[in-house]
């Protein structure tokens, strides 16, 4: 039967493979599907395909996930660039320094710090391809590898953050990659020990989330054996794990402690927070109200324990559902369900139970905090690698080899089709990213008044600083118009740009959209559909 064949043991011989193989049998198709470097192929076409796709029609950052990118990246970039270190709250370092070397490559062309950022993206998906497909087709067989990747390929998501600048697909890249090696590695060597334990670092020196990568290596090891060897051994590999994961990352902890004054500096409990206190609000409103009452995750969990315990499995719930519904669509969500019931009773191998950990723990991880499709990407080739196993289940219920082929031939081609139709469907209305006219408002701007290039710029959201060459400053939550002036005053703000956006998030400031009226201190510039451009004067101190 397909389906035992599918979840046994051991190296598979040639003649398993192909019996296991569910496609239509003996088609072109399958036979160049099989074949060991066709991933090769399909992943470089994808980047290619995707380089074009961002580079051509991604002209616009939305104003949803690349938020960050222009609001911190770039500027950590620059910095980069200039021979100085940010230090970012919320996230690593590597990032941003990627992009600043591949902007280094890529200036000769014309590319900007946005233009580099959608290749790597691209790229990285192209790797995660890659990787994923490698690791399906030595934990199952070609068939279901290659299946798999094609429903990868079609899923909207994962299409949309393959041209879309953020840290999520590098990260996906860097994770999926060390499940690999994890995977891949018979023994546990000095080289998979010290591969695995540097990758893990990178994902975790890309996001701080992705101690989620070094910790499910370290149960891949020392519980599910997936190296095998006895209990001293495995204990031996683990702590290698441990000490070549933290010697990768000593340079940064080091760095932070001396700057911020502690090795592990990030701020991730204040998403926490926001997320189990902050129901409803934004994040800066949330921080405004809450000024010191959250210094680390401790604080957090001891400020409402029960509130807090309470809520973790309503937004677990939460996540399955979002993740289903918004990241796989429920036509798969159904299958990954049969998936995972198939693989249960089928006694999967010790190397497959390694796999859906890794899945499985990076999920427990993103309880902590709100949905965002973008968090998903890792795990999308786990998801519809159950899909597949769930089809494979079903058809293996039907007697007779044609009629099993037959089926499954037809669900695949269903699902893919579907996945192509709505994914063509989302993208065609994200590809553009946000609103155009804030670029062409930007680059009108500086062309007119080119002496405000590297002036700091209050706004609610940094596009137009990028576009004109401006350094970004996020808008201040203020009580009134005289605090908001005397805020950019203080801070050496020189620009302000109000949004019909912005005016709904703070209503206290509403006054400044009425350009013509007397705003002591702030000098309109400009005018247009997107809203008010003020120049802040300075603070002469006079009264």
């Amino acid at each position: 039967m397909c389906v035992t064949i599918l979840f046994m043991k051991g190296p598979v011989k040639q003649k398993t493979t192909t019996h296991a193989s569910n496609g239509p049998s003996g088609s072109r198709w399958t036979r160049l599907a099989a074949h060991p470097k066709s991933i090769y192929g399909v992943a470089g076409l994808y980047g290619v395909v995707l380089i074009y796709v961002g580079l051509k029609f991604h002209v616009m950052g939305d104003g949803e996930s690349e938020t960050d990118f222009f609001g911190q990246y770039v500027l950590q970039a620059r910095a980069f660039l200039g021979g100085d270190v940010l230090i970012d709250p919320y996230r690593g370092p590597l990032y941003p320094l990627i992009v600043a070397l591949l902007h280094m490559l890529l200036r000769p062309l014309g590319a900007g710090l946005f233009e580099s950022a959608i290749v790597l993206s691209a790229v990285c998906a192209a790797v995660v391809l890659f990787f994923a497909h490698r690791a399906l087709r030595m934990l199952f067989d070609p068939a279901l590898a290659a299946v798999a990747t094609v429903l990868v390929v079609a899923n909207p998501v994962f299409f949309r953050y393959s041209y879309t600048t953020g840290n999520d697909m590098f990260f996906a890249a860097l994770a999926t990659a060390t499940v690999y090696l994890v995977l891949k590695s018979r023994q546990p060597g000095t080289a998979p020990v010290i591969g695995t334990g540097v990758l893990a670092a990178l994902t975790y020196l890309t996001r701080y989330n992705g101690i989620a990568v070094i910790l499910a290596a370290c149960v891949c090891v020392w519980v599910v054996k997936v190296w095998g060897g006895r209990l001293k051994k495995r204990t031996l590999v683990t702590v290698g794990l441990v000490a070549t994961f933290a010697l990768a990352i000593a340079p940064w902890g080091f760095y932070t402690l001396s700057q911020r004054g502690t090795f592990f500096y990030n701020k991730n409990y204040v998403n926490v927070a926001v997320t189990f206190y902050g129901e409803g609000q934004q994040t800066d409103h949330f921080l405004a109200e809450n000024p010191d009452r959250f210094n680390n995750l401790a604080d957090v969990v001891s400020y409402n324990p029960a509130q807090f315990l309470a809520k973790i499995p309503a937004q677990a719930w939460t996540h399955v559902v979002e993740s289903m519904e918004r990241v796989m669509l429920w036509p798969s969500a159904v299958w990954i369900g049969l998936g995972i019931v198939f693989l249960s009773i089928r006694r999967p191998s010790r190397r497959q139970v390694a796999y859906y950990t890794f899945a499985a723990l990076f999920f427990a991880v993103l309880w902590l905090v709100f949905f965002s499709y973008r968090f998903y990407l890792f795990l999308i080739p786990s998801f519809l690698s159950l899909v597949v196993v769930g089809m494979r289940g079903v058809c293996d219920l039907l007697p007779g080899q044609s009629h099993r082929r037959l089926l499954f031939g037809v669900l695949v081609s269903l699902l893919i089709a579907y996945s192509a139709y709505e994914s063509v469907a989302y993208n065609r209305e994200h590809v553009a990213g946000g609103t155009y006219s804030y670029r062409e408002r930007a680059e009108t701007f500086i062309g007119a008044f080119p002496q405000a290039r590297g002036k700091r710029i209050a706004a609610r959201k940094p596009y137009f600083a990028y576009f004109a060459g401006m350094q970004p400053v996020t808008l201040p939550v203020v009580d009134s118009e005289e605090e908001l002036i005397a805020y950019l005053q203080q801070n050496n703000v020189h620009y302000l740009l109000l949004t019909r956006v912005a005016m709904r998030t703070r209503p206290q400031i509403h006054s400044l959209f009425d350009y013509q009226a007397d705003h002591p201190g702030l000098e309109p510039v400009a005018v247009s559909e997107i809203g008010v451009l003020y120049r802040v004067e300075e603070d002469t101190g006079v009264p």
